[in-house]
């Protein structure tokens, strides 16, 4: 009489954690590993949702003989939640884009839309004089305006050589 084989039965117990299952490790590590890769590029975890974007303005730069321009698109932020911070040849915007995302008890089936804080640094292409920047906001659109100064600083001169 031949006996059929039987495959042994393995005891998964639920109350001991890693040791019933050794996929389960296995998975934590790669889950980990994902979440770590997906930090460098500002996407954010959601609750049963799959990562999102965190908001960054986009911009358009121009430049004249008399002043730079950047436009930054920010669709949703308010004025009051937007600061900029101007040095000789750089430009920071800062603020947070605020949002409805807390859907009151609703269920969530796709949340594409970003919020949250954001700065973004811009090297500018010259020297700006930062006593006269302005700027204005309209229709979700940051311009400011970065005059260059009325007096060039020369990086290069002719130097004279004294001796006979």
């Amino acid at each position: 009489m031949t006996k059929k084989y039987k495959p042994p039965v393995r005891k998964v117990s639920r109350d001991k954690g890693d040791q019933g299952n050794p996929m389960i490790p296995l998975r934590r590590r790669r889950n980990a590993l994902i979440d770590d890769f997906f930090v460098n590029f500002d996407l954010v975890p959601l609750a049963g949702i799959e990562y999102i974007c965190t908001f960054t303005p986009r911009i358009d730069m121009s430049e004249d003989e008399k002043e730079i321009v950047v436009k930054a698109e920010m669709p949703g932020v308010e004025r009051v939640n937007i600061q900029l911070y101007v040095t000789s040849n750089k430009l920071t915007i800062k603020g947070e884009k605020t949002g409805d995302y807390n859907q009151n008890g609703r269920d969530v089936y796709c949340l594409e839309r970003s919020y949250g804080k954001f700065a973004r640094t811009i090297s500018l292409p010259a020297q700006v004089d930062t006593e006269n920047v302005s700027a204005s906001y309209d229709k979700g659109v940051l311009t400011v305006s970065l005059p260059k100064p009325k007096q060039k600083k020369t990086y290069s001169r002719k130097i004279p050589i004294k001796g006979g």
